[in-house]
């Protein structure tokens, strides 16, 4: 997202938003703080938050997006770790063809269009939304996201001889690894919309991939200790006609 912020200067004044010495301040509050001009304002409170991005968006022509109602695609973000996400503050929201579509409330950072187009192996194309709901974002969606890696974590970590003590769960209060990781599996390519779930075996481990409108789509690899016995699981599954 390129926009000059000349423009979100004259606009805000030329709106009657902000004075020129508003402005000046804001500016030098933005410089002294390490913020964005459309955030400082908002800390020294001339404006609302969200009087301030809409402005923004006005001035530049970008899409002003509320996260709060938008259906954000679990594949989207399987393709823009965290720890990216988190540094440019942006939230991934879908994926089409070969654009990844972002949400973001820095439009000058043009590194975030650059790694992210880099991470997602797409072309990158940014929407404008609020710093505050941006950043309850990435704490909602990603920390649903860590539900299949914390099982997956504990599926690499079991130490069993067989597999029917990585199935032993009759301790219902604590399920086993194997029947939690392919449960959520199976829930998850639901919530993205696969039509099927691939397991790719290998003298390595397995390789998980989701068939999402043809095409199938990396979500995580498994080390070979816990391949065969997930593959055993979905083996059950399909005898029992699930």
């Amino acid at each position: 997202m390129r926009v000059g912020i000349l423009d979100y200067e004259a606009h805000l004044i030329e709106q009657g938003l902000l004075d020129r010495q508003e402005v000046t301040s804001a500016r030098e509050h933005a410089a002294r703080e390490g913020l964005q001009l459309v955030d400082a304002i908002v800390a020294l409170g001339l404006i609302s938050e969200g009087e301030s991005y809409a402005a923004l968006a006005d001035a530049t022509g970008l899409p002003l997006v509320s996260l709060d109602n938008v259906a954000v695609s679990e594949l989207a973000l399987r393709l823009v770790p965290e720890r990216l996400a988190r540094r440019h503050l942006v939230v991934p929201l879908s994926v089409d063809n070969g654009t990844l579509t972002y949400a973001s409330c820095r439009v000058l950072d043009i590194d975030a269009e650059r790694d992210l187009s880099f991470a997602s192996g797409r072309t990158a194309k940014g929407v404008l939304a609020p710093r505050s709901a941006v950043l309850t974002a990435l704490d909602r969606y990603y920390q649903k996201l860590r539900e299949l890696e914390r099982i997956a974590d504990r599926l690499r970590s079991v130490r069993a001889t067989t597999d029917t003590a990585l199935f032993d769960s009759t301790d219902t209060a604590a399920a086993s690894p194997v029947v939690d990781f392919c449960n959520q599996l199976i829930v998850r390519a639901v919530e993205v919309g696969a039509s099927d779930v691939h397991l790719e075996l290998t003298t390595e481990g397995a390789s998980v991939r989701y068939r999402i409108c043809g095409v199938l789509e990396p979500i995580m690899t498994l080390p070979a200790s816990a391949s065969h016995p997930v593959s055993n699981r979905f083996k059950i599954m399909a005898q029992a006609d699930i």
